[in-house]
């Protein structure tokens, strides 16, 4: 159960980060 939450705290972190990639990318 923990590890769930972890692992769904992960994912969320990398998806904004790569939102923020994107938005850099296109930006530039």
């Amino acid at each position: 159960e923990q590890l769930a939450t972890v692992s769904g705290v992960g994912e969320k972190k990398l998806e904004a980060y790569g939102e923020a990639v994107l938005e850099v990318v296109g930006a530039a």
